[in-house]
């Protein structure tokens, strides 16, 4: 199964994880043409940036 890794920032996760009620959906972009997202339905990992370096989350 292929999926994708996308750096997000801190902020923006905590952001989105304090929205009542939870939300079944976000948009993620990437500035750029040449981002290959994973396709409908393969996973979506969300990575923290420095200094959190971490999966902070996932979706498809």
């Amino acid at each position: 199964m292929r999926g994708f890794v996308a750096n997000s920032d801190y902020d923006w996760f905590t952001h989105l994880r304090a929205i009542e009620p939870p939300i079944d959906e976000v948009g993620f972009w990437k500035p750029g043409s040449g981002t290959n997202f994973a396709a409908p339905r393969e996973p979506l990992f969300f990575k923290l940036k420095a200094p959190y370096n971490a999966l902070a989350g996932f979706g498809r």
